[in-house]
């Protein structure tokens, strides 16, 4: 956040000294400091015709996890065996949908913007299981606020081949702010996402009176069993975006790049953790 430099003053007063920097929010540029583009820190490709065109990143799941065969094996295998772990009293009727289909035609989603309402939506990460039977990773990034309906475009195109959406409070937020950037750019872009199942609702209805609350990094916790180090907090994420599109300097953009990722990979442990009917108490 960008603090006015009246009450910046009044706050060193009372802290007898200047102001610094602390976490891994955005810092400004040091002095100095040449700018690296996206392209040259993170293998992608620009995608669409020249005249639409963000900048694509395609990883296998392997390149960011060391246990992604595991995961890849047992979410699997979770059509086949591990869902009949759960009784039909347990299965809402969201998740009976969900496990009758092709798990290819699954797709994980999560979004990054530059705010709560009515700003741009710069990343879309997605995650599926590709024809080779690995989970991998596309994530849509915008270099510039120009490039957000290009990004609303080819997320359009990309849907078509998936029959399944899963997010985290997706329904709330991530589709119907996707439609309503959709509508701004005139970006034709169906308002009703393909069968849509939010694990926020489910985890929120099994474990609102064990876990503190169910916010995605708490879950991440419980379920996961793993605690993110040095993860820019998404509070920060607008203004690191910001800073970029400013300065051109992408050294920030790899954060977000991973955060968003993390995300996404959480989404599915979590996912496969309900479908293999586990269950958390809180130590």
């Amino acid at each position: 956040m960008t603090i006015p430099d009246e009450l910046r003053r009044k706050l060193e007063a009372l802290n007898r000294g200047p102001l610094t920097f602390d976490g891994d929010g955005p810092r400004p540029p040091k002095r100095g400091e040449k700018p690296v583009r996206l392209e040259d820190l993170i293998q992608g490709e620009i995608a669409g015709a020249p005249e639409r065109p963000c900048y694509r990143i395609d990883r296998a799941l392997d390149e960011l996890l060391d246990r992604a065969d595991e995961l890849t094996r047992e979410f699997r295998s979770v059509w086949v065996q591990g869902r009949h772990a759960l009784t039909d009293e347990e299965l809402a009727r969201d998740w009976h949908d969900v496990i009758e289909v092709d798990p290819k035609r699954l797709l994980f989603l999560d979004i990054e913007t530059c705010g709560l309402t009515a700003t741009p939506v710069f990343l879309i990460g997605t995650m599926h299981l590709g024809d080779d039977n690995r989970f991998r990773l596309s994530q849509f990034f915008a270099r510039d606020y120009a490039e957000e309906a290009h990004l609303l475009c080819h997320l359009a195109e990309f849907l078509r081949d998936f029959d399944v959406l899963v997010t985290f409070n997706g329904k709330s937020f991530d589709w119907p702010y996707l439609v309503d950037r959709a509508v701004y750019h005139s970006v034709p872009m169906h308002p009703d996402a393909p069968n849509h199942l939010d694990l926020l609702h489910e985890a929120r209805r099994r474990w609102k009176t064990v876990l503190p609350n169910c916010q995605l990094q708490t879950l991440e916790y419980h379920v996961c069993k793993r605690r993110r180090v040095g993860d820019l907090p998404g509070s920060l994420i607008p203004e690191a975006y910001h800073r970029y599109v400013q300065t051109g300097n992408a050294r920030q953009m790899l954060d977000v790049i991973h955060h968003n990722a993390l995300d996404l990979i959480t989404m599915a442990e979590l996912m496969l953790f309900i479908l293999q009917g586990g269950d958390l108490t809180w130590e």
